[in-house]
């Protein structure tokens, strides 16, 4: 199966239905932004309530997980994310993972900052509207790549740990083929990219559930 020799039409069928679940899941991760904010308000500076800004990525699926993006793009710098949706899109007749998350409004310029100037690096597009600190917009840093700090995003609190649990495996899908003669759909996952809170996702779980902290020194 190439996925370059044989550009689709639509979305084979069994993508179809996992989008429509995942549009399901949507509902839920909505319910837990305010949980969300409220753990990235606590942390903030001076403690006002933050707000959420909308962040997308296109990933075209042909070697790197969109979970191993958010992570070196964002997790790893220290700024938080609630995944609200992923959805398989077509892009040129090729299958394309598109994913919505939020970022507090404390954090978004220097997300959209580092998400530019991974996008090139890594393989992957950004298409979150252009965000500006002092009138300066995002896409002057482009070219730049940061270090990370040393202080990493993890889910120990519920509003992270949700999105996981329902869009983890999606976002560990890293390659991807397919055969539109068949109609058939096959992926290739980086298990080991995904950050730990994620992996272990299934024994969170199974621990009482409680406002936690949204970082990890």
């Amino acid at each position: 199966m190439n996925p370059k020799s044989e550009p689709l039409t639509e979305l084979p069928p069994k993508l179809q239905m996992e989008n429509a679940l995942m549009m399901w899941g949507a509902v839920l991760a909505t319910m837990f932004l305010p949980i969300f904010l409220y753990n990235c308000t606590k942390t903030a500076r001076n403690k006002k309530w933050v707000k959420p800004v909308r962040m997308t990525i296109s990933n075209p699926l042909q070697g790197v997980s969109t979970a191993n993006i958010i992570y070196n793009a964002l997790w790893q710098y220290g700024i938080p994310t609630h995944i609200i949706l992923s959805q398989f899109t077509l892009s040129d007749g090729s299958i394309s993972l598109t994913s919505e998350f939020y970022v507090p409004s404390t954090q978004a310029f220097m997300a959209d900052v580092l998400l530019r100037q991974w996008s090139g690096r890594i393989g992957f597009l950004n298409e979150s509207a252009m965000q500006y600190q002092n009138g300066i917009p995002s896409s002057r840093y482009r070219d730049k790549l940061y270090k990370p700090l040393g202080v990493i995003a993890k889910n120990k609190s519920v509003d992270m740990m949700i999105g996981n649990l329902l869009f983890g495996s999606t976002l560990s899908k890293a390659n991807v083929t397919y055969s539109q003669k068949n109609d058939s759909v096959e992926f290739k996952t980086q298990p080991s990219d995904i950050p730990k809170a994620a992996k272990n996702q299934r024994k969170v779980a199974k621990k009482s559930v409680k406002l936690g902290k949204t970082y990890q020194k």
